[in-house]
């Protein structure tokens, strides 16, 4: 059952008029905020490049790198909202991955999207993983060996599993460009599965490497089960749209 966000504790719901300014382009974050009704538009450098509606959410990416807002939002009409501190925002995604699941799938489609907009040159990168997480995931069966120069998928392939690097490197290419190596201990590969989009980028065994493969049930479970594993994507994906923002 999805979040019921006008009943989230400890945040503040706060009502808005046209035109008003939520945050700006720049500025410390204090927070994230859910849109519970109304529209709020998102604009980079005055040209504006995003409308979100109720359900939607904005702000996140700031407030997970802990670094300067990208973008300023204002409000299209009157916008009722629900503002997420820090402390909120990570008791919410570990007590309730519905929460978690829409943030990842927001903060990976805004990274698609900006990449698409700089000509796919972002392609899909590795994510460290935390101890915890190599932990659970070095625990399970079923990891798949693949020779050096094998390639594991292809650009526009269904993303239905993402894939940890047990040993080994694996080059991921942009229209047969390299443009990132997954080496053991990361992830690579989760954006077209928390999106259930095709694959931005293909990816080739750099050398000899073992691979565990994380289909949707095992990216649920780790989504449950290991809150170090979604906060850690997020800061992740948090980055990549930062680098991408400076190109």
């Amino acid at each position: 059952m999805a979040t019921d966000f006008n009943h989230v504790r400890g945040g503040d719901y706060e009502d808005f008029g046209p035109g008003e300014i939520l945050f700006t382009q720049g500025e410390a974050p204090d927070g994230m905020f859910v849109v519970l009704e109304g529209e709020v538009i998102l604009r980079v450098n005055g040209e504006i490049v995003e409308t979100v509606g109720p359900g939607g959410i904005l702000g996140e990416m700031a407030l997970v790198e802990g670094a300067p807002r990208m973008s300023l939002a204002e409000t299209a009409g009157d916008v009722r909202v629900l503002r997420v501190d820090r402390r909120l925002f990570e008791s919410l995604v570990i007590q309730d991955a519905d929460f978690a699941r829409l943030v990842l799938r927001t903060m990976s489609a805004r990274l698609r999207k900006m990449n698409i907009a700089a000509g796919g040159t972002g392609g899909e990168g590795a994510t460290k993983a935390s101890d915890s997480t190599s932990r659970v995931l070095l625990a399970m069966k079923g990891h798949t060996a693949y020779p050096a120069g094998a390639t594991i998928f292809k650009e526009g392939d269904r993303g239905d599993r993402m894939y940890f690097v047990q040993s080994g490197s694996v080059e991921l290419r942009v229209g047969g460009k390299p443009v990132m190596t997954a080496e053991a201990g990361t992830f690579f590969g989760e954006m077209a599965l928390i999106e259930e989009a095709p694959r931005s980028a293909s990816a080739h065994a750099a050398t000899d490497c073992a691979l565990m493969p994380v289909d949707r049930a095992r990216f649920e479970y780790l989504v449950r089960m290991t809150p170090d594993f979604v906060l850690e994507m997020m800061r992740t994906i948090a980055a990549r749209a930062r680098a991408m923002a400076k190109r």
